[in-house]
């Protein structure tokens, strides 16, 4: 019997997100207990989402609660996974 492995790409756009979010909490001196209690979560449930793993995908709703919480932009949380596009760009296909 052969076990397959799954590599999981390091630049999911969830582990961007989740990273991006690590790093607001840091800057702000706050932690995981803070956020969920903002969100009327748990702890643990913070971090299955913050989880350098990735594991967790994040829903909209997820990125809009936790940018509201810390002060943020979803938009610009969002920014941080999606590329640039340049106005010249043209559309691919």
């Amino acid at each position: 019997m052969t076990q397959q492995v799954v590599s999981i790409s390091a630049d999911t756009p969830s582990r961007k997100i989740a990273a991006e979010f690590r790093a607001q909490l840091a800057r702000r001196g706050l932690r995981q207990a803070d956020i969920g209690a903002a969100l009327g979560k748990p702890q643990a449930w913070v971090s299955r989402r913050l989880s350098a793993t990735g594991d967790h995908v994040f829903t909209i709703e997820e990125v809009l609660e936790m940018a509201n919480v810390l002060g943020l932009q979803a938009e610009d949380v969002l920014r941080t996974v999606l590329p640039r596009l340049d106005s010249n760009q043209q559309p691919s296909g």
